[in-house]
């Protein structure tokens, strides 16, 4: 969480986890219906969001640490959870091909992001909370704005399936890894590559 006071974790044994950040003791158990695939916590700390392999989105209350609602739009795994660093809106990806955004205080359905072909593995706010980009399986990145979901461009990861994606903190770059180890850093607004570089294997994520 953004004030460091906790750890939110999550796995194949359809549990997640919330830990005491200082002590390392663990706070409380979450029950699923699936595997817990994605987890966050809001920017303000106040709200948490846990996504799983049955296209449920959890949000919970941090401070009575209880289940505020499901939302079930997605048809597939959610594969990652992000929230707006400026506003409580929520984006996940999804295997169903499509990113989604939410709105995170009125817990219902913002806007689709459906432009994507193959699985979303990933999107990430740009710090400014301005631009959502969004990872494929379809060999691109997509920048979107995130107040009207309208896409602003598509940039091509060059035949390389995008696993993961980041933004740096200050949004003048984003870096993108795929499933042949290579690694982009991407110049932004333009998009313009900036450095690329490979590790050999499946690159699961970038910071």
């Amino acid at each position: 969480s953004s004030d460091g006071l906790w750890i939110l974790t999550g796995g194949a044994d359809k549990r997640a986890y919330l830990w005491d950040a200082r002590s390392g003791d663990k706070v409380k158990a979450f029950a699923f219906s699936a595997s817990v695939t994605a987890a966050g916590f809001s920017a303000s700390g106040k709200s948490f969001a846990v996504g799983t392999a049955d296209g449920k989105l959890n949000l919970f209350d941090t401070k009575e640490q209880k289940l505020k609602k499901i939302l079930k739009e997605h048809t597939l795994d959610i594969t990652s959870i992000a929230f707006n660093p400026i506003n409580d809106n929520i984006v996940t990806s999804s295997k169903d091909n499509s990113a989604r955004v939410w709105d995170g205080v009125g817990s219902s359905s913002l806007f689709t992001l459906k432009d994507h072909t193959k699985p979303v593995n990933g999107a990430a706010y740009s710090p400014d909370g301005k631009t959502i980009a969004t990872a494929s399986s379809d060999n691109t990145v997509k920048l979107w704005d995130a107040g009207t979901g309208q896409m602003k461009t598509s940039l091509d990861a060059g035949g390389k399936e995008v696993t993961a994606i980041t933004w740096s903190s200050d949004g003048k770059y984003m870096a993108t890894g795929g499933i042949s180890g290579t690694v982009i850093i991407w110049e932004m607004p333009t998009g313009t590559k900036f450095a690329e570089t490979n590790f050999k294997a499946q690159v699961n994520a970038v910071a």
